[in-house]
This record gives structure tokens, C-alpha cells and sequence, in this order.
């Protein structure tokens, strides 16, 4: 973790697994993890121009990944002399899978549920729940989809076989799991976490920073 600012916070939640963070921040932004994510390889993000990156809990990410939320150097367009590349936050819900080396850039929401697979670069998209995005630049590949945390490394035949389609017992209540993903109403909108942001942060320096 690398401060190069001032009123900056980084908020990691309780975690039972360990966490693999290579962060950079400046002035006046937060970077929020909520509960139990997995980290298979170390997720590096820089946080600029006082915007922020929120990732919800139970999401996995695996080796390389990286988040930005600016380019960062000034471009202009060369009628109106205006800036057209403003930073912007990153928001992820829960229970979102982010595949190898995939890039999350400036702007981007990514609702829960969702995947993102390997090598993508998604920038400034809105990810909707119960979809699988690929490619540079992501696109759509699949919906109405959920995953679990599940691992086939090792698996023989009778697990394949077990798991071809979802068995009865993870349709259990007490099984959040599997099927509890399935409903889009238990997810969190990273919409209305972005509504919230400069809330959150302001309470989370005033409590840190200035006691």
C-alpha cells in the first residue's frame, strides 16, 4: 500500500482469506474491499484525481489484474480545447469473477453476478448482473448466467459428472453458494453504491485521518 497524498482511505473488510494488493493512491480517494474475496494472484490499482474503486464481497480474482481509474495524462480536443479524458471511479458489486490480467479502467461498473474473462480490457462499460463479457474491447459473450466458487483442477469423472447440471442440494436455502446467485434482488447495485461514495469517503477520513 502506497500513499503519494493527502485524505486518502484504504478500507479492506474481514476477509477469510489473504489478501494480494498492490495499491497506489493520491489525494482524496477510497478504495473499499468488502468481505471475503479470493485473491489468486495480486490485483494492482492506482487511484487518482479523487475518485474511488468499491469492490462488494465474495468476488474472486485471479493473477495480474489491474484497475485504473485515469490515463492519467491531460487530453484535449483540438476545436473546443476541452478535456474529454475526466478520471472516473470503479465500481463492482458482489460475487463478481474477474478472469487473468484482465484490465478495469476508468468508469466502469460491473454488477453482481457477472464475469469478466481473461485478458479483457473493459473501460467505461456498465456491466449488467448474470453476464459474461470477454474480449478488448469486452463485449457481451453470455447472459442470464451465475457461477460458484467451485474448483475442477482435480476433479475426476463422478464430480464432472455430479455437477453437469446443479444438484438439488445447492437449491437449498442454506447453500448461498450456488443458487442464492441466481436472484438478481439479493445483489448489490454498484449504482447505488456510486450514489453514495463521496459520503462514504468523507466519513471514512473524518474518522481515520483527523482523529
Amino acid at each position: 500500500m502506497t500513499f503519494n497524498g493527502n485524505n486518502s482511505v484504504i478500507y479492506l473488510c474481514r476477509n477469510k482469506h489473504l489478501y494480494k494488493l498492490d495499491v497506489v493512491t493520491y489525494n482524496n480517494s477510497a478504495f473499499y474491499v468488502g468481505q471475503n474475496n479470493y485473491f489468486n494472484g495480486k490485483l494492482s490499482a492506482i487511484l487518482s484525481e479523487q475518485k474511488h474503486i468499491f469492490i462488494g464481497d465474495d468476488g474472486l480474482f485471479s493473477f495480474g489484474i489491474w484497475m485504473r481509474i485515469a490515463d492519467p495524462h491531460l487530453i484535449y480536443h483540438t476545436d473546443s480545447k476541452k478535456r474529454i479524458n475526466p478520471t472516473k471511479s470503479i465500481y463492482l458489486g458482489d460475487h463478481v469473477w474477474i478472469g487473468q490480467s484482465a484490465m478495469i479502467l476508468k468508469g466502469t461498473q460491473i454488477h453482481s453476478g457477472s464475469i469478466i474473462g481473461a485478458l479483457s480490457v473493459v473501460s467505461g462499460k456498465e456491466i449488467p448482473s448474470n453476464t459474461s463479457w470477454a474480449g478488448n474491447p469486452s463485449r457481451k459473450i453470455a447472459e442470464n448466467i451465475f457461477w460458484t466458487d467451485k474448483c475442477v483442477h482435480s476433479w475426476i469423472d463422478n464430480q464432472t459428472a455430479v455437477f453437469f447440471c446443479l444438484p438439488v442440494f445447492c437449491h437449498q436455502k442454506k447453500d448461498i453458494r450456488g443458487a442464492h446467485y441466481a436472484h438478481r434482488r439479493l445483489f448489490i447495485n454498484p449504482s447505488g453504491t456510486q450514489n453514495c461514495s463521496r459520503a462514504v469517503t468523507a466519513s471514512c477520513c473524518h474518522r481515520y485521518l483527523t482523529v
